[in-house]
């Protein structure tokens, strides 16, 4: 009995898959294509951000409010396993230097990060770092988020071993 696959089998942490099709008829198994299609076992992280000040202190627990700044967001997000969205509900002033998104523990997970704003907020730099370092297998999008403030080397404002996708970047 042959079982023909539409893709290589992978086996991901926090995944689970699910069989597509498969069919069998009294005593003879006819095989047919089998899909395996990853399904997240983690549903997507909400963040709000609602403090403007950078600061490692900051707490994105969803029952605390008023206390939750850009830099801690994106720690949340790095000590979390799946999906994570932020939203910014306030301009954020980085002043503690460059944020990392570092590459994931186990590199055949893809880390997925997205940030979203309306055009009215901003991400502000003092002048004097890059804004992110962004690691390998790292997924970061930046919707609707004006950036400004920051020093660009070598490489700009954001460092980029991942993958970034930014729309609709204006004030």
């Amino acid at each position: 009995m042959k079982i023909k696959t539409h893709s290589k089998i992978k086996a991901f942490a926090g995944f689970s898959f699910s069989l597509m099709s498969l069919s069998a008829l009294s005593s003879t198994v006819l095989a047919q294509d089998i899909s395996l299609t990853p399904i997240s076992s983690n549903r997507a992280l909400s963040l709000t951000v609602d403090q403007s000040n950078d600061s490692a202190t900051g707490n994105c627990e969803a029952a605390v409010q008023g206390q939750c700044n850009l830099r801690a967001a994106i720690a949340k997000a790095v000590a979390t396993s799946g999906d994570v969205n932020i939203r910014l509900t306030v301009d954020s002033l980085i002043t503690a230097g460059e944020i990392t998104l570092p590459a994931p523990a186990q590199t055949l997970v893809p880390f997925n990060v997205t940030i979203t704003s309306g055009k009215e907020r901003k991400i502000t730099g003092n002048k004097t770092t890059k804004l992110l370092n962004i690691g390998a297998n790292v997924n970061l999008t930046l919707n609707n988020t004006f950036i400004t403030g920051f020093q660009a080397y070598n490489s700009g404002v954001i460092s980029n071993a991942g993958t970034l996708t930014a729309s609709a970047m204006e004030p």
